[in-house]
């Protein structure tokens, strides 16, 4: 997925970061669309079959990596508005909400133990809760309690190869 820029976890994140260009993003994946055509059209001559045939295959998959992007942004989209809902529902609620969930905000640190997933071991031993709701691969729940800040969804998996991070969003 191309398109805004994506910040790395040693940057840190702002708003600008998160801007999402359409003609940005569809502009980065034509100009790899076009750079494959090229490449191939040196490969295969100018046989008129062979150049029709490249030029479908090039446009399938500018659709097919167009595609995945969009499905990428959506889901953040849609993760958000989820975690936007669930915030408004504890507003309502804001003992519950101060006593059970940890709201994530900008300036969280993350600790080492933030990846591992928490399970209270002895009742009488006090262990803070991850502040992470997944794992790095989205395979697995960290901390159910923990709701993530909207600019931590739209940076998480950024580290997945393309198709593996549409699928940890979509788990």
């Amino acid at each position: 997925a191309h398109g805004s820029a994506r910040p790395t976890s040693s940057k840190p994140l702002k708003t600008s970061d998160y801007f999402l260009s359409l003609q940005l993003a569809q502009n980065v994946i034509r100009d790899n669309m076009v750079k494959d055509f090229v490449r191939a059209s040196v490969k295969i001559g100018r046989e008129r079959e062979k150049v029709i045939a490249q030029k479908q295959e090039s446009i399938a998959q500018y659709c097919q990596n167009l595609h995945d992007a969009m499905s990428v942004y959506s889901l953040r989209v849609q993760i958000n508005r989820y975690v936007k809902s669930l915030k408004v529902a504890l507003d309502k609620f804001p003992e519950i909400r101060d006593t059970h969930f940890k709201i994530g905000s900008l300036s969280d640190e993350r600790a080492p133990d933030d990846d591992k997933p928490f399970l209270p071991v002895d009742k009488n031993y006090f262990k803070a809760r991850p502040r992470k709701l997944l794992s790095n691969d989205g395979a697995q729940v960290i901390n159910s309690f923990y709701i993530p800040h909207q600019f931590e969804v739209l940076s998480m998996f950024n580290d997945l190869e393309a198709l593996e991070r549409r699928n940890a969003l979509q788990t």
